[in-house]
């Protein structure tokens, strides 16, 4: 019974604390700063596809238009009509 018991065990994978390995001899070969820049440019993409996923651009640049055009025609008409100018001294 025993003798089954350890052959069902062979093809496992070693369990507890002798089956921590180290990594991997290349995994630490060139200098530190590569390791981060490909970390923070794939953050980056990640960051931006979020943002497009989410339509945050896109609402974004309705937003400023939707400004532009509310803002522009009250300076247009803040302007002829004198709104914002100071008190005139021509009295």
């Amino acid at each position: 019974m025993s003798g089954e018991a350890s052959e069902s065990r062979e093809g496992q994978a070693p369990s507890g604390p002798a089956a921590v390995q180290p990594p991997p001899s290349g995994a630490n070969e060139g200098p530190p700063h590569a390791a981060v820049h490909v970390h923070h440019s794939a953050l980056q993409f990640r960051f931006l596809e979020q943002l497009k996923q989410r339509n945050v651009i896109r609402v974004a640049v309705l937003y400023l238009v939707v400004c532009w055009l509310i803002l522009d025609p009250v300076h247009v008409i803040f302007h002829m009509l004198d709104v914002l100018s100071g008190p005139t001294a021509s009295l």
